[in-house]
């Protein structure tokens, strides 16, 4: 179910180029009536489910530019150097970007070991720019995969682009549940995050501006490790749609529920909220929201049957509350994990919004 909603939106555009040949098609080549116009009705169909996500980006943009604005200031760009300016995409969709994929400058990738905690050694991947340059902000970058999951391949395409826009990307590995619960992976994130400091400048970061990132269950682990043990050097933290409060989560989850929200949630915490209630609290990044935090981005999935948007919109007001600088993207048509499609609308509208948001935290 959630495969075929995200083909449905993120590759809208080729669904209604689809239908519009199909229309031209069932035209031209003579056949019955009756079946004619059958063909003609699903191509129309087609083409409208194709378009309709296209056809809310007009609002989202301006929605989402508003955000921007209140969060970071009205005048926030003016704080960004020049070069990182001309670093940015120029639009926030295209649909030539969205045939032929984002183009940029050649990228090496390096497999890494990276130390975690309790002495297990973690898989990553290193992106970075083939030419030498100025010292760059450093990313880690935690993947999904509920907790019991996922790749450090995961997201390989915003990586590169990334490392080849200026940033220094580190894609790692943590324990995964049932075999390692909370807060074996949180551990590994945070000892990580030692080896990465100590050692980024070695291929030409900027240790003192780090930025946390994640998808979902990667998310929320980003996000608690950037608020549990403040840090200066942590200059913003990246949620894509990421779970924030885990206890709601398990009491009021998805409907429909195609990921099995609690089982996970049961496997990562090694029970249910009445059996680990401080796990559950911890592991929330909304239990955080009490003080000021680390600039946060929280790329959100209206349409999510993962993490519902209620959730992102709580965390959203209780971090605008304490002063934190906070922008919540939303997109309308979106389901969770749909930035599977990196050319899609959704992906290449966060990636329009994310450069800008990082441009502007790692120049504060």
């Amino acid at each position: 179910m959630v495969a075929l909603r995200i083909l449905a939106t993120e590759g809208g555009l080729w669904i209604a180029i689809a239908g519009v040949i199909t229309a031209v098609v069932g035209l031209l080549i003579p056949s019955r009536k009756r079946l004619k116009s059958v063909t003609i009705i699903m191509a129309v169909v087609a083409g409208f489910i194709g378009v309709m996500p296209l056809s809310l980006i007009p609002r989202t943009i301006s929605q989402a530019d508003s955000a921007l604005a209140r969060a970071c200031g009205p005048i926030w760009n003016e704080h960004i150097p020049a070069i990182d300016r001309n670093e940015v995409r120029a639009h926030a969709y295209a649909i030539g970007d969205a045939i032929l994929g984002l183009s940029h400058a050649p990228v090496i990738e390096t497999d890494v070991a990276i130390p975690g905690a309790d002495g297990v050694v973690l898989s990553g991947i290193r992106y970075q720019r083939s030419e030498e340059g100025r010292p760059q902000p450093v990313i880690i970058a935690m993947h999904g995969g509920g907790w019991s999951g996922g790749s450090v391949s995961e997201g390989a395409a915003c990586h590169r682009y990334l490392a080849a826009h200026g940033y220094l990307v580190y894609s790692i590995a943590y324990r995964l549940a049932p075999a390692t619960p909370f807060p074996g992976a949180l551990d590994d994130v945070q000892a990580a995050r030692v080896w990465v400091t100590a050692h980024a400048a070695d291929s030409g970061g900027d240790p003192s501006r780090l930025i946390l990132m994640g998808r979902s269950a990667g998310a929320q682990l980003a996000l608690v490790a950037a608020y549990e043990r403040p840090d200066p050097s942590i200059r913003a933290v990246v949620s894509w749609y990421g779970p924030v409060d885990l206890v709601k989560g398990y009491r009021e989850p998805p409907w429909p529920d195609p990921l099995h929200v609690r089982a996970l949630l049961r496997d990562y915490l090694n029970g249910t909220p009445k059996d680990q209630a401080v796990a559950y609290v911890r592991a929330s990044p909304i239990s955080y929201a009490t003080r000021a935090l680390p600039p946060t981005l929280l790329i959100a999935a209206v349409a999510d049957h993962g993490v519902l948007i209620g959730f992102q919109r709580q965390l959203h007001d209780r971090l605008e509350a304490t002063g934190t600088p906070v922008v919540l993207l939303e997109l309308p048509w979106a389901e969770h994990a749909f930035d599977r499609f990196p050319n899609g609308p959704g992906a290449q509208m966060s990636l329009y919004y994310l450069e800008r948001f990082l441009a502007w935290a790692v120049s504060r």
